[in-house]
């Protein structure tokens, strides 16, 4: 429901288009009709969009061993920071309606010890990944924190670096 007023109130185009909780895949975004080859199933104006735009060069590092765009990296903490902010405003968010959408509590294997980490996948690789995605989160938060916002929890954090890196992309143009 929260979805559908979300699109509501930013007048997207949503005729041909329903919301539908499907098991396994929780709210979903369905066609009410066939559709054609080439046709317009919606539309979302650009007010819908929660975007940051800036001087955005792109350069690349290799700290904590991973290869890193470090214009991303700037982009995801302006949204993550974005995010919270308008997670904070409550109802008085025009986010509110989206927000409401979104979990509440994302579980991430960030918040798990090296050790879990190692011992919760099959192959070595991906355990290595995580505990150096888990560094690089760790080094995203300590810099928002002193930079940009000393008042950002830990939870709150994750919770929107989550919904950032599941919901968003990155056009470096």
């Amino acid at each position: 429901i929260f979805m559908e007023q979300w699109l509501r109130v930013c007048e997207a185009n949503i005729q041909n288009v329903s919301i539908k909780t499907l098991e396994g895949f929780g709210n979903c975004l369905v066609t009410t009709k066939d559709i054609q080859i080439g046709e317009i199933i919606t539309s979302v104006p650009d007010n819908c969009f929660l975007h940051v735009f800036g001087n955005v060069k792109k350069h690349n590092s290799t700290e904590h061993g991973l290869e890193r765009d470090l214009a991303w990296e700037d982009v995801t903490r302006q949204l993550l920071l974005k995010l919270i902010q308008e997670k904070r405003k409550g109802k008085k968010s025009t986010w509110y309606h989206y927000i409401q959408t979104i979990p509440k509590k994302i579980d991430v294997p960030f918040l798990l010890s090296d050790t879990k980490l190692k011992s919760n996948f099959k192959y070595k690789f991906i355990s290595n990944e995580a505990i150096e995605r888990k560094k690089w989160s760790l080094s995203i938060f300590s810099q928002m924190k002193t930079e940009l916002e000393p008042e950002i929890s830990e939870k709150e954090f994750y919770w929107s670096l989550s919904v950032v890196n599941t919901r968003s992309m990155f056009l470096p143009f």
